[in-house]
This record gives structure tokens, C-alpha cells and sequence, in this order.
């Protein structure tokens, strides 16, 4: 079993019939419109582990360009709405937001990632 099937299983045991049967663009779909949910509905629990598996997808990009396609299409929609950064950073804490910097860097450059930066520190208070 290939570890980003693992990984997802570990994480997401109510999509395994998805990772078992499907491809990772079949999952990133799922998690998509998890991650939607648990943006509308202020769900830290399920936007943690979406979160979670996003960092571990980032991590895994070093060795596997499609892993960054993944991760484009799981957050990259979140980051281009303001409309969902509230939402956004009440669920991403801050070693989450450290973590996915690189991403921040590559989806949206120097300067919006340091002003992405600085609305999360104020809507933190950090």
C-alpha cells in the first residue's frame, strides 16, 4: 500500500472505501469538500486532520511533484477567498501555519504570503 494511502486511512477511516479504490485526485475531491464543511461549519476537529494531511502531503513533495498538485487543490481555493480566512485561522494553530509557509510562499509569492502572515498574527492576536 502506497503511503499516501496509508497516511489517508490513518487520518480519514470513514473515506477508505475512496483511498482504497480511488486515486489521490478522487481523494483530494473528498477532502475538498470536507474541508468546505468543516470551514462553514467551524469544525476544528475535521479541518485539523485535513490540515494535518495537507502538511504531510506538502512534506512528501520533496520526492513527489504530485504531491503539490494536491495540496494546490485542497488549500489553494481557501487561500485565493478571503471570505474564508476567519474560518481558516481559527482552525489552523500555529505550528500548523509555520509549517505550511513553504506552501503559502509557492501558491502566493513574498509579499502576500508575509500580508497572509500578518492577518493571521492580527485575527490571532499573535
Amino acid at each position: 500500500m502506497s503511503a499516501w494511502r496509508r497516511e489517508a486511512i490513518e487520518k480519514f477511516p470513514e473515506l477508505s472505501s475512496v483511498v482504497n479504490s480511488g486515486s489521490r485526485l478522487e481523494l483530494v475531491y473528498e477532502l475538498r469538500k470536507s474541508f468546505e464543511l468543516a470551514l462553514d461549519q467551524d469544525d476544528g476537529t475535521l479541518g485539523q486532520r485535513i490540515i494535518a494531511y495537507a502538511i504531510w502531503a506538502w512534506r512528501q513533495s520533496e520526492n513527489d511533484e504530485q504531491f503539490v498538485y494536491f495540496v494546490e487543490d485542497l488549500l489553494k481555493p481557501t487561500l485565493l477567498r478571503s471570505a474564508q480566512h476567519d474560518s481558516f485561522f481559527r482552525i489552523v494553530d500555529k505550528d500548523q501555519f509555520l509549517a505550511l509557509r513553504g506552501f503559502f510562499l509557492h501558491v502566493l509569492g513574498e509579499k502576500p504570503t508575509k500580508e497572509f502572515e500578518q492577518e493571521y498574527r492580527v485575527r490571532n492576536n499573535n
